[in-house]
Order: C-alpha cells, then structure tokens, then sequence
C-alpha cells in the first residue's frame, strides 16, 4: 500500500484531531519495560496530566470529511502518550487513522452508488414509473455522488 501524504490531500478533504480522556487506566497499561521505566513513564504521565497536556495520556480521534460527497468517518486510537499534537502526527499512526477514514468513505459512498442504482432500476421496472421520476433521482445521484450513472441505466 502506498504511504498517504497528508499534505496532498484534495481540497475537498478536512480532518480534524481530537484529544480525549482514556477510561484505561495508564498504570498498568502505559508501558510494560520493567520497573524502574515504567515508574518513570508513570510519573512522567502524571506530571503531564496535573499540568494540563491531555495528549499524555489519551485516547485520540480523527475525523476526515469529504465536503464534496458529504460523507465522513472517525477513526480512534486508544492508550496514547504523547508530548504534544505534532509528536502523534509524526508517529505513524496520524496517516493510519486518516487512510482507514477515507477507505471507509470510499466504502460509503459505493454503498450509496448501490442504493441509488438500485433505487432507479426499482422505478424502472414499475409500469406507473415515468421518465421525470427517474431523471429526478438520478439527477440526486449525480448531485450527492458527483459519478456518471450511464453504465446503470
């Protein structure tokens, strides 16, 4: 699979990152080395969290939207420590929460490819369809999907 470049992504994709509070508790569950390290990740979540940096110890969403389609989805990713937003950007995971979000607005808008060909062959085959109904939906399927229905109908 090729590597996404956040930075090229069309003009019509927004993501937004969200920091959230992690119900798992992070002793026990922040790291797993030995004891001496793990005290220390402890106590330096701890600081981290008194001084107010939520992303020491959080759970994180990112939402894509594409505004075209009108379509979007929220990937999450639990158990997160980080220093700062940029430090998460930079990890890997940022780009792998951001390609499962557009896979899954690929996904949704074959699903509403599917119902509205569906849909318009349902009227086709009725004897009271007429001609101004199935232009009406298809004309909302071009609308909604921006995609060319010639191959459905």
């Amino acid at each position: 699979m090729e590597l996404l470049d956040v930075n090229k992504l069309d003009e019509d994709i927004t993501v937004s990152t969200y920091a959230m509070f992690e119900e798992i508790p992070y002793i026990g569950n922040a790291s797993a080395i030995n004891e001496k390290t793990d005290k220390k990740v402890i106590e330096w979540i701890e600081s981290q969290l008194d001084n107010g940096n939520i992303l020491a110890w959080c759970l994180i969403r990112v939402n894509v939207e594409n505004t075209k389609l009108g379509l979007s989805a929220d990937g999450h990713l639990g158990c997160c420590s980080y220093e700062n937003i940029n430090e998460f950007k930079g990890s890997g995971y940022y780009e792998d929460l951001i390609q499962e979000c557009l896979t899954d607005i690929k996904t949704q808008q074959s699903q509403k490819k599917s119902e509205y060909a569906s849909h318009v062959l349902q009227l086709m085959d009725r004897d009271y369809c007429y001609e101004s109904a199935v232009n009406l939906v298809v004309d909302k399927f071009r609308e909604d999907l921006h995609i060319e229905l010639d191959k459905y109908i």
